[in-house]
């Protein structure tokens, strides 16, 4: 599994390297919130109205084109999976979306953990940091402490593409979100936390059906004692 680290520890500088590098979580850790609006074109309104007087015949045509808004909220991603896997519940009621703060997503039911992250992932392209480390070294040797706190601002893009599989209706979803993704990490000898929120906008199809996407994705891990 191609997992790309929200937290960016391959481009971190050593200032960061100890604390973070011993903080990588474990799969899955926390819960992640989707709050999403698609757009789509309905079919147009056509009215025509024909006027014949005594020197000519007008035709007067009227064209109205009309979008829909739609909320896309877990809920929702969790029936666009279960169409995609067939694995999963064709019904949906008491499963989690999960995130592993690592670009990967899961489907967590009462029984199983379902990876998903070979159609629902997140992707990294460009990375800044700013932050601090505090260390404490007490005598005698052998007790050490740390407290560290980030935030990385990242370009990032959320995908949602099960082309590649064969789906319950026949019908298949290829969206990406592209925009800012900010995580906030905290990491108090080695307890760490982060949450991390992407905003953006892009496009796609949504089972068929020509989509402008826009909203916020966010979530939150944990590890340690």
């Amino acid at each position: 599994m191609n997992r790309i680290k929200l937290l960016a520890v391959a481009a971190m500088t050593a200032l960061f390297a100890v604390g973070i590098a011993s903080a990588r979580p474990s799969l899955p850790e926390g819960p992640v919130s989707f709050k999403l609006t698609a757009m789509q074109q309905m079919p147009n309104v056509v009215a025509s109205k024909t006027n014949t007087t005594s020197g000519a015949t007008n035709i007067t045509t009227t064209t109205k084109y009309i979008i829909t808004s739609t909320s896309i909220v877990n809920n929702d991603i969790l029936q666009l999976l279960a169409n995609s896997f067939t694995n999963l519940p064709a019904s949906i009621t008491s499963e989690q979306l999960m995130t592993d703060g690592g670009g990967a997503f899961f489907v967590v039911t009462p029984t199983t953990t379902n990876y998903v992250g070979n159609v629902l992932r997140i992707s990294i392209t460009s990375t800044v940091i700013s932050g601090t480390q505090t260390t404490v070294n007490k005598n005698p040797p052998g007790t050490f402490s740390f407290t560290e706190s980030a935030t990385f601002t990242q370009v990032a893009t959320l995908t949602y593409d099960d082309s590649a599989l064969t789906t319950r209706d026949g019908s298949n979803t290829s969206i990406t979100l592209h925009g800012l993704l900010v995580t906030k990490f905290k990491d108090p000898n080695s307890t760490s936390t982060s949450k991390f929120t992407l905003t953006g906008s892009g496009d796609g199809n949504i089972q068929g059906a020509s989509t402008v996407i826009k909203g916020v994705v966010t979530g939150s891990t944990s590890t340690g004692n």
